[in-house]
């Protein structure tokens, strides 16, 4: 009789450990070893543990070889991040950009092999970005209603 072998999914207890009572992580599993970040909440009064709390989860995720998809969309609240500041956030982390929608810009993250929280947070200043200038140009586009290109555009979620 063969035995089915489940795969092992991210629990992420070292994150959960980190936002105890500082703020919470909504995340999503899809059957092709991809997470789905929802929502990273930070209570005000625990603002700048974001960096780590990202790095953790990064961390189990390259652990078990798990990726991870985004969408940089943020509250639009008083003291939070605009589209720009919080996708050169994510891209920091190696964040690529995979599509660009009415919500803000979809972000993908290949898994790849572990090499710790401290590691990732000093590697964060390394990652560059897309030129300020193409950004711009995205977010014009998409106000006047006209076709986005990206390039090396793929699709992950339907």
């Amino acid at each position: 009789m063969k035995k089915s072998i489940r795969m092992k999914e991210p629990t992420f207890k070292s994150v959960h450990r980190l936002l105890k009572g500082k703020g919470f992580l909504e995340t999503f599993l899809n059957d092709d070893k991809v997470i789905w970040l929802e929502k990273i909440v930070i209570h005000p009064s625990h603002r700048g543990i974001g960096s780590e709390v990202l790095a953790t989860l990064i961390q189990e995720a390259d652990e078990l070889g798990w990726s991870i998809q985004l969408c940089a969309d943020p509250t639009d609240k008083p003291g939070d991040p605009n589209v720009y500041d919080l996708s050169r956030w994510y891209a920091g982390f190696d964040f690529k950009i995979v599509d660009l929608t009415e919500d803000g810009l979809m972000f993908f993250r290949e898994a790849r092999a572990a090499i710790g929280v401290k590691k990732i947070l000093s590697e964060k200043e390394k990652h560059v970005f897309v030129d300020i200038k193409d950004f711009s140009d995205w977010f014009t586009k998409l106000e006047a209603g006209k076709n986005i290109d990206i390039p090396n555009k793929k699709s992950f979620f339907y």
